[in-house]
């Protein structure tokens, strides 16, 4: 049954298939071990750099969050302050121009009581010949 097999082959074979092991544990095993290695700390590394990067940004989120709140509020101040100016302005001219009205009403109340003290002096000059027309209309009936 083993009749056909030499030693001398057999440990050629031995030494050869060793050889390729060795070669092919130098050339192709180790370094691809080495490669898989540091493919694996690239992606950790990537991994850490993704966290970092994830936290800042949710940082840079929070304080843009922040930043958004305070101008929200320093809008909503000054849009009161501009409010309350606006009003103040109205006020004033309101006032202004009431006291401009009451002014000319007791101008033209002045000129109305004149008005009224010349027309009754006008009717109180004609009413003596009233009383004669009165008079001569009533003797007539």
């Amino acid at each position: 049954m083993f009749d056909d097999v030499h030693l001398s082959t057999m440990l050629t074979t031995i030494i050869v298939f060793l050889l390729m092991i060795f070669a092919l544990n130098l050339l192709l095993y180790k370094p691809l071990l080495k490669f898989m290695q540091e493919r694996d700390e690239s992606i950790r590394s990537d991994e850490e750099k993704v966290k970092q990067d994830f936290k800042e940004v949710s940082n840079v989120a929070e304080e843009l969050d922040k930043i958004k709140q305070n101008t929200r509020e320093e809008i909503a101040r000054i849009k009161q302050k501009a409010i309350e100016s606006a009003k103040a302005e109205a006020e004033a001219e309101m006032s202004k121009k009431r006291k401009e009205l009451e002014d000319k009403m007791l101008l033209f109340y002045k000129e109305l009581a004149k008005d009224k003290e010349k027309l009754e002096g006008e009717l109180k000059a004609f009413v003596p010949e009233w009383k004669n027309a009165l008079n001569a209309n009533i003797k007539n009936i």
